[in-house]
């Protein structure tokens, strides 16, 4: 007990049971020892608030009489940006479920995160602050975009995260097929049509938008500048 005073003197910090639990999943792996490090349970903490501050923006973003009617089809018919996120959602949907197969529970927590923080949030959230409200026809894309994403990716999530995932599917506005409870709903399958190479291609852009937010922390720009960026393309066929 001396020992553990002198090492935690302020004692456990709170995380949730949800952090915890993707803590430890994170921790599963082929290695049979673990040094448990607390500052893992209380990063994911920090990730289930990311969650749910994404969704209140998601929420906000949506109108107050959203409804959702749009088929998966339809959603093929949509912008590069659009089909980009989907394509990438689709992609961890297949490789969560693989990785669900062999019991590789460490693999799953990393690529739910990764795709929530470095895919949605960083990329496709902040697009869709910049499409054009006066656009109706894209405006309305972007909105289905947006509820499809976080309607799928709580149901992907549900298995780590079960409590945060609930509250939040028990929020989301009515839609066909939306069950009683999360538990009830069917788990994400992945759908080849979204998987199309052409779709992946608008990664450059995605690399273009990385690299000018690294250059404005390097130089210090003021949050709100709007620079000019000038772009050289050494490929004579690219886009």
């Amino acid at each position: 007990i001396k020992v553990k005073k002198e090492s935690l003197p302020n004692g456990i910090p709170k995380c949730g049971s949800d952090a915890m639990r993707f803590a430890l999943l994170n921790y599963v792996s082929e290695n049979k020892d673990i040094n448990f490090d607390l500052n893992i349970p209380i990063s994911f903490r920090n990730f289930c608030t990311k969650i749910w501050n994404s969704y209140k923006l998601v929420r906000m973003t949506l109108p107050e009489d959203y409804m959702p009617s749009y088929t998966e089809d339809q959603l093929l018919s949509y912008s590069q940006a659009d089909l980009w996120i989907l394509s990438e959602l689709h992609k961890a949907i297949q490789k969560v479920n693989e990785a669900f197969e062999g019991y590789k529970f460490g693999t799953v927590t990393e690529l739910i995160s990764s795709f929530w923080f470095k895919k949605f949030c960083d990329f496709y959230l902040e697009y869709s602050k910049t499409v054009d409200k006066n656009d109706a026809q894209a405006l309305a894309r972007t909105h289905n975009v947006l509820f499809y994403v976080l309607e799928t990716f709580l149901r992907l999530l549900h298995p780590t995260m079960p409590f945060l995932s609930e509250e939040l599917y028990q929020k989301l506005p009515n839609f066909n097929g939306k069950t009683e409870s999360i538990m009830l709903a069917n788990y994400p399958v992945h759908n080849p049509a979204f998987v199309q190479p052409q779709f992946a291609a608008f990664k450059n852009v995605n690399t273009i938008i990385k690299t000018v937010r690294q250059l404005s922390g390097v130089v210090k720009l003021p949050p709100k500048s709007n620079p000019t960026v000038h772009l050289l393309v050494r490929e004579p066929d690219a886009e």
